[in-house]
């Protein structure tokens, strides 16, 4: 875990350079990292549980990247075997909570729930998994709907 970490915020911080040297295979490279935290997540302790929510606490661009981790695999749900991404969506809505604004949290968690159920996946026990990781908070509250 702390590897990824420390890896996810050399990255965040060479993105806050405009250039495009090399920006296509950061964010990537990125985006693979946001889903190898959040398969660890799921089987995390509370500690680690917390130290991954204050990682990306108040990191506006870190925060951006896991909401739009959660729409891109709500995208990905094509049939009742790619639960993995459901999984993977709500384990990064878990780390960010309610996000920036919470209408675009609730939008994305809304585009999870429904691309799940339109394949036949029950997204409420995952959602409700996914609320008992996450911390104290707004973010909690829309996991359990």
């Amino acid at each position: 875990m702390d590897w990824i970490l420390q890896r996810l915020g050399e990255i965040n911080t060479t993105l806050e350079v405009p250039s495009d040297h090399f920006r296509g295979e950061l964010l990537a490279e990125r985006d693979g990292l946001i889903d190898q935290l959040g398969e660890f997540y799921l089987t995390a302790t509370p500690r680690q549980h917390g130290a991954i929510r204050r990682f990306v606490k108040g990191n506006r661009r870190l925060i951006m990247a896991f909401e739009d981790r959660v729409t891109w695999h709500a995208y990905r749900i094509r049939t009742v075997e790619d639960i993995r991404h459901l999984c993977l969506g709500l384990a990064a809505a878990s780390i960010i909570g309610e996000g920036l604004d919470f209408r675009d949290f609730f939008f994305a968690l809304d585009h999870l729930a429904r691309a799940a159920s339109r394949v036949g996946i029950d997204p409420r026990p995952h959602f409700q998994e996914a609320a008992n990781l996450a911390g104290k908070g707004r973010g909690r509250s829309f996991l359990r709907r």
